[in-house]
């Protein structure tokens, strides 16, 4: 992918992470997405097949961005409050799997679609 190509799809995800909050999936418009990207909404095409696989890519960034911080921060947390109260280490061990499991689900699995 081009520089520019690059450039262009970072613009639209960050058009899509501002209209998809601001009005909800139903009222956010791939075409005002576009104009907000300074792209064309053809080109919001060459990237992402429909306004539901963008969608999908928003909820997912955001989910990796906060289960990040979940585990990295809150999980190493709960990791030494485990320990601290001699939890067994299978039992820790675990808990951090679960974890992890989550936040490499995908947003349908989480929300059961």
């Amino acid at each position: 992918m081009s520089y520019s190509s690059e450039q262009t799809r970072q613009r639209i995800m960050e058009s899509a992470k501002q209209e998809f909050p601001e009005k909800g999936f139903s009222g956010a418009s791939l075409r005002s997405i576009a104009t907000m990207a300074k792209a064309a909404t053809g080109a919001l095409y060459n990237y992402y097949k429909n306004k539901e696989e963008l969608f999908a890519v928003v909820l997912k960034d955001a989910a990796d961005a906060f289960f990040l911080h979940v585990i990295c921060g809150d999980g190493l947390r709960d990791l030494q409050e485990l320990v601290a109260y001699d939890v067994p280490r299978n039992q820790a061990e675990v808990y951090m799997e679960k974890l992890e499991r989550f936040r490499h689900a995908g947003w349908r699995e989480i929300i059961g679609h």
